[in-house]
């Protein structure tokens, strides 16, 4: 039996370039969306965190008032002035820059 010649072809891989650019832009795009939905959904869960403990102190802390006498009221009270006092000349320091 004869086998005839056949002829060798080099396998040469030549990629395209221009897809894998296209490709790696394509995977980039989407983990930079994929990204900035869950920066907004911590931001979120984070901002609704610090809302539901700024209201359960403050029942927590009228509730303390109306079932106190009136010495913790004053007590209280002074309490509050005082960190509304900080907090204002803070403020009034932050917005004279």
């Amino acid at each position: 039996m004869i086998i005839p010649e056949q002829k060798q072809h080099s396998a040469s891989f030549t990629p395209n370039i221009q897809l894998c650019v296209y490709i790696i832009f394509a995977i980039g795009v989407a983990a930079t969306c994929g990204l900035v939905v869950g920066a907004i959904i911590a931001v979120s869960y984070l901002i609704n965190l610090a809302m539901t403990v700024l209201v359960e102190s403050v029942a927590h802390i009228s509730q303390l008032y109306t079932t106190s006498d009136s010495f913790t009221k004053l007590l209280i009270l002074c309490i509050i002035g005082y960190c509304l006092l900080k907090l204002a000349i803070r403020a009034y320091k932050s917005f004279k820059k």
